[in-house]
């Protein structure tokens, strides 16, 4: 049976939000290895990015705000994994062995960057590549980033002198806790922008 281009997105937006196989995918939105094949494809030539980028771009302005934010705070936070594939480490810091999410999110607690690595990645070295990583897209309005007290360290200090030539962005280290992970909610979106970010 032929899928049509609505219901094999309604069949890759069912797999993400119920978490089930691919191959437990109701018939109704059409064979299972042509909706996984169209996933794989898009994300490969990186179309969910570039459908992300313009949600934020559209969400900002609907809030009177700039299309790309000035401002965000990093935090990472370890998650559990049993079987799944793929890199995975341990962090003696948590007790958790997994993997390790390092999220950059804006003033209003959209996700503007993300990074999984491996759970014993130290905080520096994702945000480096976190910040890389967003950089390397293009010319990045983001001049201020908040981060908490794991951020610390004179290699990384020298690393943001260095990135400060050429992206012009400022390190802040707050005492606060968890930043980034209270603009956004891991169930779902803030209702309010968090004043401290």
């Amino acid at each position: 049976m032929a899928s049509s281009p609505s219901a094999t997105a309604n069949g890759i937006l069912y797999v993400t939000k119920t978490g089930c196989q691919w191959r437990q995918l109701p018939p109704s939105f059409g064979r299972w290895s042509t909706i996984y094949g169209y996933f794989n494809r898009w994300a490969r030539q990186g179309v969910w990015q570039q459908i992300h980028t313009v949600l934020i771009h559209r969400e900002r302005q609907r809030q009177g705000r700039p299309r790309t934010s000035s401002a965000g705070c990093i935090d990472s936070q370890s998650i559990k994994m049993a079987h799944q594939r793929g890199p995975k480490g341990f962090d003696a810091g948590k007790q958790v062995h997994g993997r390790k999410r390092h999220c950059l999110v804006d003033t209003l607690g959209l996700i503007i960057g993300l990074l999984v690595t491996p759970a014993n990645t130290p905080d520096p070295a994702g945000l480096k590549a976190l910040l890389t990583t967003y950089f390397s897209t293009g010319v990045q309005r983001l001049r201020k980033v908040w981060v908490d007290g794991g951020y610390r360290g004179d290699d990384l200090k020298a690393w943001v002198a260095q990135l400060k030539q050429t992206h012009k962005i400022d390190l802040e280290v707050s005492r606060k806790r968890g930043l980034a992970l209270r603009c956004y909610h891991i169930d779902g979106w803030s209702n309010e922008p968090l004043p401290g970010c």
